[in-house]
């Protein structure tokens, strides 16, 4: 299973945008995607595929400093290459994800 390191601010918050791998992946069902900012801002976690179409919106919005984990339930989405894009004010982070 993959993990993410980063180097943590004095405040305890994450020192830069950063965008964990989905958990678990492959996932067949549902999963867990894990992002951290390093301030207070707006952010917003889409899923795309391969094509660019956005499939889901799962967070939007006005976000605190720190960890956040949200989870994708995909319904009635295909199996295959999706992509987790975090868009905020600090920048975009993207990582892939597959669905069997």
């Amino acid at each position: 299973e993959a993990s993410t390191v980063g180097i943590r601010l004095a405040d305890g918050g994450p020192a830069s945008l950063s965008l964990a791998p989905a958990s678990p992946m492959p996932f067949r069902d549902a999963t867990t995607i894990r992002f951290s900012l390093p301030r207070n801002q707006t952010a917003s976690v889409t899923v795309v595929d391969v094509l660019g179409r956005e499939v889901a919106v799962i967070a939007r919005g006005w976000h605190s400093a720190g960890p956040h984990s949200v989870f994708w339930r995909p319904g009635v989405s295909q199996p295959g290459l999706y992509f987790a894009v975090l868009e905020a004010d600090d920048g975009t982070r993207i990582q892939a994800t597959q669905r069997y």
